[in-house]
C-alpha cells in the first residue's frame, strides 16, 4: 500500500522536462550528465551512486523508452532510492509499533509527502539514497541487536563504507551507532580480528574511487578550471575539493536558529512535538541512538546553516515520524488501549499527510511544467535537419541552442551530427547557421558564401543540387517562386505543439528595385486559418535579412523556410504568400500568390533516423 501510493504520486509528479537555468548549470544537470555519460559528478563524485545511476539509465532506456523519456528514467533514478527509503521506514515503523501495521503505513505516507523528500524523489539528485542508508543503518542495529548476528555487523560496516563513496553527511549517525553497539555488547571491543575484519569491509567501498580516476585520466577535458601536473594531482584535489565550504561557518555567534522554523513548518507542529517527545520515551538504548543522531545533524546543521543544511533534515524527518510511532506504542502501554492509541496517531499522521500532500503538491509537482523550455531550441534545430535532409555538420548557434543540442546528443541521442559552434566561428568549417545567430555574426561574416537557408531556423551554406522543387511555381516581378517542401511537426510541450514548416526557392532573373518582406498566411478551403480570432500568418524578410533581396543577382537560387504554429482542425490545403516593400507607410502589398500544398511529411525531432509519411 505505501509503495503504491508513493509511486502512483511520484509518476504523477516526475519531472519530465529542463528550464534553461537547470541546463545552464547545477547539481541537476550535472547529475544527469554524470547518469548518462558516465562522467564525473559533483566532486567528490559519488562514485558508488554515479555508477549505479549509468546502468540504471541505459537498462532503462533498452527496457522502457517507449513509456517514458530519457529526463524521465533519470528521474525515476531518484524515485527508486525513495521507495527503497519508505521500505525501510515502513519495516523499521512495524518493530515500534510492535506489528500495527496502519501505524506504520500513516508514517511512512506522511513522510512520502514531506517537501524535500517528495521534491527529490521527483529529480534527479543524490538524496533520497542518503535517507535509504541512515534508515537501513537503524533497520540493521536493531535486527543485530535481536540476533546478535557478526554477520549484520559486516553489513553496518559495509554501509558505512558505501556512506563514503556518497552523500558523507550520513555518517553523522556513526557515534550514536558506536555507542549503541557497544552498549549492548561490551565484549566486542575485547575481540582483535573483529574490528579489523570491520574496518576492512568499511573501507573496501572506497575502492569505487578507481572510476573516478579512471575517468577522469580518459577525460581530462571533464577538469574544468585549474591546473594540474597529472591526474593524481587533479584527483587529489578533485577529492578535498573547497566546493560548498564557502557556504559553512564554524562561528557560534550570534546564536541564530530561525532557519530551523522550516522543520515546524514541514512536520507541522503537532507531528514535530509528538516525535521530539516520542524518540525520548523510547528505550534507553534506542531512544539514546536516535536522539543522539538528531543532536549530530543539529550541528551539522547550524555549522552549515547558510549553505545545503537542508540535506541533513531528510534524513531527520523520518527519525521524527518514528518518534510519533513509539510515542503511540509509548501511550498505547501506559493507558492499557494499544490499539485505541495507535488508531488516534495513525489518524493524526494521515490528517497531517493530508494537509502536507495538498500544501507541497504545488512546489512538488515537476511534471509538464510550462517553463521547461530548454530542450525546444534544440528541437527545432534537429527537426529543421530531418525535414530538410541534412546530414550534419557544423551549425553556428546561440549559447541556448547549443546547451541544448548537447543534452539532446549527449542524453536523448538525437542531433548527434550537428556540431554547435559559437557565431564567431562562422567560416568555411561551419555549414550551417542557426536564424537566432543571426545577430550575432560578426561584420565581416556578411558575405560568408552567401548563405542559403535551410530550416525554419537554420541557414546552409551551399544548395543541396539533388533537391528540386515538389509543388506550384509562380512568377512574381523579377523571381520565380516554387514550393520546395511542406512538413508538419508535433513537438513536445511546452515547445509548442502543430508547427507546418514551408519551404520556398527563390530563382532570382532580375535583381529587385527594393527590399521586401514576405508574409506566408496558411488557408483551408477559401478561408484563412485563424487562431483566437486572428489569421495564422508569419512575416519576415526572406533568408531573415542577411542577404537583401535588393543585393540578389541574376541567376541566384535562394533556399527560403517559414515556421507557423497552427491551431487545432483540419491541416491547411494552401498557402497564400504576399511580398511587401520593406518602406515606412507602405501597407500595400507588391504581390500575391497561391501555392497548393501536398500532404506535408510529419518530422519527429525526437528521432533523427525516422521520418514519417
Amino acid at each position: 500500500m505505501v509503495l503504491l501510493f508513493a509511486l502512483g504520486l511520484y509518476l504523477a509528479t516526475l519531472d519530465n522536462g529542463l528550464r534553461l537555468t537547470e541546463l545552464q548549470g547545477g547539481d541537476l544537470i550535472t547529475h544527469q550528465y554524470a547518469q548518462a555519460q558516465a562522467r564525473l559528478s559533483n566532486a567528490p563524485g559519488y562514485p558508488l551512486y554515479t555508477m549505479g545511476g549509468w546502468l540504471w539509465f541505459h537498462l532503462g532506456r533498452a527496457a522502457i523508452r517507449d513509456v517514458f523519456s530519457p529526463i524521465e528514467i533519470l528521474s525515476l533514478y531518484s524515485t527508486f532510492w525513495s521507495l527503497a527509503a519508505l521500505a525501510a521506514l515502513y519495516f523499521l515503523a512495524l518493530r515500534l509499533s510492535k506489528g500495527r501495521w496502519y501505524l506504520a503505513v500513516a508514517g511512512c505516507c506522511f513522510y512520502a509527502v514531506t517537501y524535500f523528500f517528495w521534491y527529490y524523489s521527483v529529480s534527479t539528485e543524490q538524496y533520497t539514497s542518503a535517507v535509504f542508508q541512515s534508515l537501513l543503518l537503524l533497520l540493521l542495529a536493531l535486527r543485530w541487536r535481536e540476533t546478535r548476528e557478526e554477520r549484520l555487523l559486516g553489513w553496518l560496516a559495509i554501509v558505512l563504507g558505501t556512506c563514503l563513496a556518497n552523500l558523507v553527511t550520513v555518517l553523522l549517525v556513526t557515534p550514536a551507532l558506536v555507542w549503541f553497539v557497544r552498549s549492548v555488547d561490551p565484549r566486542l571491543l575485547r575481540r582483535p580480528r573483529l574490528l579489523p575484519r570491520l574496518a576492512a569491509l568499511a573501507i573496501l567501498p572506497l575502492a569505487s574511487y578507481a572510476y573516478v580516476y579512471a575517468r577522469g585520466a580518459q577525460h581530462p577535458e571533464w577538469w574544468g578550471q585549474g591546473r594540474w601536473d597529472s591526474t593524481l594531482d587533479w584527483f587529489l584535489s578533485f577529492l578535498s575539493t573547497r566546493q560548498g565550504r564557502g557556504e559553512m561557518t564554524l562561528r557560534l555567534l550570534p546564536l541564530d536558529f530561525g532557519y530551523l522554523a522550516l522543520v515546524a513548518r514541514e512536520l507541522t507542529w503537532p507531528v514535530l512535538l509528538a516525535g521530539l517527545l516520542g524518540l525520548a520515551v523510547l528505550p534507553r538504548r534506542l531512544a539514546v541512538l536516535t536522539c543522539g543522531t538528531l543532536a549530530a545533524y543539529l550541528a551539522f546543521s547550524y555549522v552549515d546553516r547558510y549553505g545545503n543544511w537542508y540535506q541533513v533534515l531528510m534524513p531527520a524527518y523520518p527519525l521524527l515520524v518514528l518518534g510519533v510511532v513509539g510515542l503511540a506504542t509509548w501511550a498505547g502501554q501506559r493507558l492499557g488501549r494499544e490499539a485505541v492509541a495507535a488508531g488516534l496517531f495513525s489518524a493524526l499522521l494521515l490528517a497531517g499527510a493530508g494537509e502536507r500532500l495538498a500544501t507541497n503538491l504545488p512546489r512538488s509537482d515537476l511534471r509538464d511544467r510550462p517553463d521547461d523550455e530548454a530542450l525546444c531550441p534544440g528541437l527545432a534545430l534537429v527537426a529543421d535537419a530531418v525535414g530538410a535532409g541534412a546530414r550534419g555538420g557544423a551549425v553556428a548557434v546561440t549559447y541556448e541552442e547549443g546547451l541544448s543540442l548537447d543534452y539532446l546528443s549527449a542524453v536523448y541521442g538525437v542531433g548527434s551530427d550537428l556540431s554547435p559552434v559559437p557565431p564567431s566561428q562562422v567560416g568555411e568549417m561551419v555549414e550551417f547557421l542557426s536564424r537566432l545567430a543571426v545577430p550575432a555574426l560578426p561584420s565581416e561574416a556578411a558575405g560568408w558564401q552567401r548563405p542559403q537557408l535551410l530550416g525554419a531556423v537554420l541557414l546552409a551554406s551551399r544548395w543541396p543540387a539533388a533537391t528540386a522543387p515538389i509543388g506550384e511555381s509562380v512568377t512574381l516581378d523579377t523571381t520565380d517562386l516554387s514550393l520546395v517542401s511542406s512538413e508538419l511537426r508535433e513537438l513536445p510541450a511546452p515547445c509548442g505543439g502543430r508547427q507546418l514548416v514551408v519551404r520556398l526557392e527563390w530563382r532570382v532573373r532580375e535583381p529587385p528595385e527594393a527590399d521586401f518582406v514576405v508574409s506566408l498566411r496558411p488557408v483551408a478551403g477559401e478561408s484563412p486559418l485563424r487562431s483566437d480570432e486572428r489569421v495564422v500568418q508569419v512575416d519576415h524578410p526572406p533568408l531573415w535579412g542577411l542577404v537583401p533581396t535588393s543585393s540578389w543577382q541574376p541567376g541566384e537560387r535562394w533556399l527560403d523556410a517559414y515556421a507557423l504554429f497552427l491551431p487545432p482542425g483540419p491541416a491547411p490545403d494552401a498557402i497564400e504568400i504576399i511580398g511587401y516593400l520593406v518602406a515606412p507607410g507602405q501597407a500595400e502589398p507588391l504581390w500575391r500568390a497561391r501555392l497548393s500544398l501536398p500532404p506535408p511529411i510529419l518530422v519527429d525531432p525526437l528521432d533523427s533516423a525516422r521520418t514519417r509519411g
